[in-house]
């Protein structure tokens, strides 16, 4: 076809031969989303991609429509409401008809394959992905449902996003901070009870550490999906888990007490537990040091589409609420899918997408599940390895980590409470906090980003209340440890008949 003898004559007189990559490159600029008016079919060009259609595939005397983001789906609709070809309401017709780019992720690369139909795109063999790297962050915070979190949304949702895991990355936070034009909008965070979180981590460290008699092939690092067969030989851990604090979180939690003599040593301790980085610790970007300082530039204060920085923050909460037979969590993962589809692409095009979902789960769910001794167990558990009932916290103990783990309770709060506008720069109208604020359970924690009051300002407002629950649920339980009136964990536990969790 005339486009592409050009093409092939321009890379003769620029390289002397014929050039693959100038076809590429050529290819690539005339991808685009086409709406057919016989029979509305949309393509979405989410990035350039050398092996997408050429036009010459396609049939002549179409329109062709570049679509990248939600207005450019409503401008394409719209465009096909006017078209005389349109049925009656306007609506598009078949799934079939809407061609989604399918980024796949090889060796550390992302590559772009042909526009390929949503059955196609969902199907259980395809490893077609949405790309969301460039535009979200997710901080995986450890022992708080980050694998399951990683599994699904990648999985069963077809998402890719950019985790940060297990602890936070300085280049990333940075990119954060600097408020660049390249970095990503959205801000993912899983949340889960601090104290929970803790105990999970020391027993999931104790399970891969080798003990003096373990019969496990020793390795002195890595394991974490086969700690059946592999633990890491570690003497200095091995010392402090199971010779110090006896195999047994509740003696770690009691020498964090802060009237314990050997506190000091406790506090270095605890902080060598892997996947217990605290939540501030986290979040300490979105955190002022300074009073005299002004808010952090993490976002403008006009939240456009062209507005630079976080403009979403987004908590996903696990917690299972009292009398309750399962969490919420992979209900909150299904929402927080269709927000990021319907944040990019609009109401229409994730309603589309997500008519697709339901077959594929039962296939993606059983292929990325591990096998463990010829069973399937969940990844990074020690409940999965081991048939051990994990130890019960003592009154004292679990006091005391709730004091230790204070600042990230208060932090909790300040997500479900909202600052009037006085207490800060920025005002109501500019979009920050939720006007349906949460009844204070503890004192929130000062001098955070607005942008903290958003965390579950995300989705359908039934979603929304769902997060405000689960977040709720976590203060009500601990709440009444962090009450310093009484005096210390010593004289609250005495004072006080507890019976055991």
């Amino acid at each position: 076809m005339p486009w592409t003898r050009n093409t092939l004559n321009l890379s003769r007189l620029v390289c002397g031969r014929t050039s693959r990559l100038a076809i590429s490159v050529y290819t690539a600029s005339l991808t685009a989303l086409v709406l057919f008016t016989s029979n509305a079919l949309i393509l979405f060009s989410l990035s350039s991609s050398s092996s997408s259609p050429s036009p010459s595939s396609l049939p002549e005397g179409q329109q062709y429509q570049t679509v990248r983001t939600k207005n450019d789906w409503i401008h394409a609709h719209n465009v096909n409401h006017s078209s005389s070809h349109s049925n009656s309401t306007g609506n598009i017709t078949s799934d079939e008809n809407i061609l989604l780019e399918c980024s796949i992720k090889t060796k550390g690369a992302e590559v772009s394959e042909p526009l390929v139909s949503i059955p196609e795109f969902y199907s259980p063999e395809s490893k077609c992905k949405h790309n969301f790297r460039s535009s979200v962050v997710f901080f995986h915070v450890g022992k708080a449902g980050g694998g399951t979190a990683i599994v699904q949304l990648s999985g069963t949702h077809r998402t890719h996003l950019q985790y940060v895991h297990p602890k936070p990355n300085p280049k990333i936070v940075q990119a954060l901070k600097s408020n660049a034009k390249d970095t990503p909008d959205t801000l993912i965070i899983n949340v889960r009870d601090p104290i929970d979180r803790f105990v999970s981590a020391f027993r999931w460290k104790l399970l891969r550490t080798c003990a003096p008699n373990d019969t496990r092939q020793k390795t002195k690092r890595g394991g974490a999906h086969m700690v059946d067969t592999l633990c890491e030989v570690s003497p200095e851990q091995n010392q402090i888990l199971r010779e110090t604090y006896e195999g047994n979180p509740s003696i770690l939690g009691e020498a964090l007490c802060d009237d314990f003599k050997g506190r000091e040593k406790a506090l270095v301790d605890a902080r060598t537990i892997t996947h217990s980085t605290k939540l501030i610790e986290w979040l300490d970007l979105l955190i002022i040091k300074d009073n005299s300082v002004n808010l952090p530039s993490l976002l403008s204060s006009n939240l456009s589409a062209s507005s630079i920085g976080i403009s979403d923050f987004m908590a996903l909460p696990l917690e299972m609420q009292l009398g309750s037979e399962k969490s919420l969590f992979e209900q909150h993962l299904k929402h927080l899918a269709h927000t990021l589809i319907h944040k990019k692409y609009g109401k229409d095009a994730m309603e589309k997408i997500m008519t697709q979902l339901e077959p594929s789960q039962r296939n993606v769910k059983r292929k990325l599940k591990l096998k463990v001794n010829g069973k399937e167990r969940a990844r990074h558990s020690a409940s999965t390895y081991t048939n051990e009932t994990p130890p019960v916290l003592t009154p004292l103990g679990e006091c005391c980590l709730a004091r230790y783990f204070e600042d990230d309770y208060r932090l909790i709060q300040s997500m479900l409470v909202t600052p009037s506008p006085e207490e800060t720069t920025l005002s109501w109208e500019n979009g920050y906090g939720d006007k349906k604020a949460e009844k204070k359970i503890i004192h929130p924690l000062e001098n955070v980003h607005p942008i903290l009051h958003k965390a579950c300002s995300w989705g359908e407002e039934s979603q929304q209340e769902l997060c405000r629950s689960d977040l709720l649920s976590i203060l009500k339980r601990r709440a009444h440890y962090l009450d310093r009136s009484v005096g210390s964990c010593s004289d609250l536990v005495s004072k006080t008949k507890y019976s055991r969790r």
